[in-house]
């Protein structure tokens, strides 16, 4: 499981079930979440995020100009949104 950490902040990156172990401990009070609109097929989801614990109070969107691989398939200009989520208790 996740441990207790001393450290102001602590990204998680991934799989799933630690996604889900994070985002429910009552010390989480900030998510940010990476979405990439493409068609490609990606491995980890991340889980649903709880509305009435999380509010979502930053979103940016770019396409990415830059050619990346995923999955031995090379993308280019994908479209990718930044969304910061923060509990609600400190919003």
């Amino acid at each position: 499981g996740v441990q207790t950490c001393a450290l102001p902040i602590l990204f998680i990156i991934g799989g799933s079930r630690l996604y889900n172990e994070a985002i429910n401990r009552d010390d989480c009070n900030k998510i940010y979440l990476t979405l990439v609109n493409d068609d490609c097929e990606f491995d980890t989801d991340f889980p649903t995020i709880d509305k009435k614990k999380f509010k979502l109070i930053n979103c940016n969107e770019t396409i990415n100009e830059n050619a990346i691989i995923i999955k031995d398939n090379i993308k280019k200009d994908l479209n990718i949104k930044f969304l910061e989520y923060s509990i609600i208790k400190y919003v």
